[in-house]
């Protein structure tokens, strides 16, 4: 608690003394500062028993700021007793008046103005009272104040508290203030400056001596972009219309156009940003991007039939994209995109290859193909031993025989293959009759030249199936 007294006189012997008690407070969080009045105290000389009166008001003025005051009084009436008595006043609870000063940290003080005046009668031989009166001021620092300067750089955050409460730049602090300060970077940032007066300054606790500068700066997160491209696959990152190569720099943010797929020939194995499966689409870059892909060459199954009369050569000459074995493939065995297989169908003896395919498209035989798909090998197999049809004939009898292969006309010297079903038909002319008739000796099964001898015939019609030469000899009627 402070005191303040001062003196005013009346004539040249008689003087009266006011005594103010008051405490000063300043808060900074306000910019304000208290003053409360405990006490106020009047001492001087009063004739024996003459009632008096004394009191005082008190004006309290911020002296950065006269356009804030406040003020209070104080009074008290009592008889005097003819000598020098102390008249005090002590309100029932102290008496508060605030001030507010200008903005901006420096020295923080108050005006105080008392005014007071004395009911009394001053001296023994007196015959009446009169009104005394004098007043005074004096100015008080109420606190020294300092500054508080937040540099606050971009994608960062400063957090400075004083008793729970946040302060924002410009604050004003005391001396012995304890501040709660926290300093971070934004979300994918990293602080290159946390100082609190030019100090690196780890979050906590900070107390006030003097003006505090909090500065704080910040960059944006990089990362680096691994590309993990298999073989037989495509990786493709592009940041806006940026193509980005294996160990490119990204930043916090980026966002990437990211596409993974297989080459021809390949299927996807593996398709992955940072571990989880990735196509295609966008990635929002927060930290290092991992991008993998693997891919299997695509296989497919080789079928070769049984075919009767026919085997088949069937060989991988090269495996380029799957480096599998060369040689001899059977059927169901697994083949490869862009392997390169050749085929050739081989007839048994007497036979031949009517027709040869591939996946149901006609295929020259002997020669390769490019595996894309599944293979499907077929073949037709005929018999290919052929004769000839030799039809002998009476002269001057006319068209005695014909011979037909199904529909088709067979003349005198054609092939037909073995096997072949011909029809015979015997144009017998009236008056003949046949002597002798064998179709080589009864044999149904051609392996020889055909050879018909007519001579005389009635109209016989015959429809047999020959593999052998056939002699028809015919006789004249008797």
């Amino acid at each position: 608690m402070a005191s303040y007294s001062y003196t005013f006189k009346y004539g040249s012997d008689w003087s009266a003394t006011v005594t103010v008690n008051y405490t000063t407070s300043y808060n900074a969080s306000t910019n304000q500062t208290t003053v409360t009045i405990n006490n106020v105290s009047w001492s001087y000389f009063g004739k024996m028993d003459w009632q008096t009166s004394c009191s005082s008001t008190i004006t309290i003025t911020a002296a950065d700021n006269t356009s804030s005051t406040g003020n209070t009084s104080a009074s008290v009436d009592d008889y005097t007793l003819g000598y020098v008595k102390t008249f005090t006043y002590t309100p029932d609870s102290p008496v508060s008046i605030s001030v507010e000063h200008a903005s901006g940290a420096g020295t923080k003080s108050v005006t105080i103005d008392i005014a007071s005046k004395v009911l009394v009668n001053p001296s023994n031989s007196g015959t009446s009272r009169v009104w005394i009166s004098g007043s005074d001021s004096t100015t008080v620092t109420s606190a020294t104040t300092y500054s508080l300067t937040i540099n606050q750089g971009s994608n960062t955050t400063i957090t400075v508290k004083r008793n729970g409460s946040t302060l924002s730049n410009n604050a004003i602090l005391i001396a012995g203030d304890s501040l709660t300060i926290s300093i971070s970077a934004n979300t994918g940032y990293t602080l290159t400056t946390r100082t609190v007066n030019g100090n690196t300054f780890a979050d906590g606790t900070y107390t006030v001596s003097g003006n505090v500068t909090v500065k704080s700066a910040a960059t944006l997160n990089t990362y680096t972009l691994t590309i993990n491209q298999g073989t037989g696959t495509t990786i493709s990152v592009k940041k806006g219309s940026t193509v980005l190569s294996n160990g490119a720099t990204i930043s916090y943010g980026d966002s990437l156009t990211i596409s993974i797929s297989a080459k021809t020939g390949y299927n996807l194995g593996t398709h992955t940003v940072n571990g989880s499966n990735f196509t295609s689409g966008t990635y929002n870059v927060t930290g290092a991007v991992t991008v993998v892909s693997t891919a299997n060459v695509k296989s497919f199954v080789i079928s070769i039939p049984t075919v009767s009369n026919c085997t088949f050569s069937v060989i991988r000459t090269s495996s380029p994209l799957q480096s599998a074995g060369t040689g001899s493939l059977s059927n169901g065995d697994k083949i490869y995109y862009n392997d390169v297989i050749s085929i050739t169908a081989n007839s048994a003896a007497g036979y031949g290859i009517s027709s040869l395919t591939v996946n149901d498209a006609s295929f020259e035989n002997g020669t390769s193909i490019i595996v894309t798909e599944e293979v499907r090998i077929n073949a037709s197999v005929i018999v290919t031993t052929t004769f000839t049809v030799t039809i002998t004939q009476k002269g001057g009898t006319g068209e005695l025989i014909q011979v037909f292969n199904g529909e088709t006309r067979v003349t005198n010297g054609e092939s037909v293959i073995q096997g072949s079903q011909l029809t015979y038909i015997l144009n017998i002319p009236d008056n003949y009759w046949v002597k002798n008739f064998s179709i080589n000796d009864n044999i149904k099964y051609v392996n020889s030249a055909i050879s018909f001898t007519i001579e005389v015939a009635e109209n016989p019609s015959v429809d047999t199936s020959v593999l052998q030469n056939i002699t028809i000899p015919i006789i004249r009627k008797v």
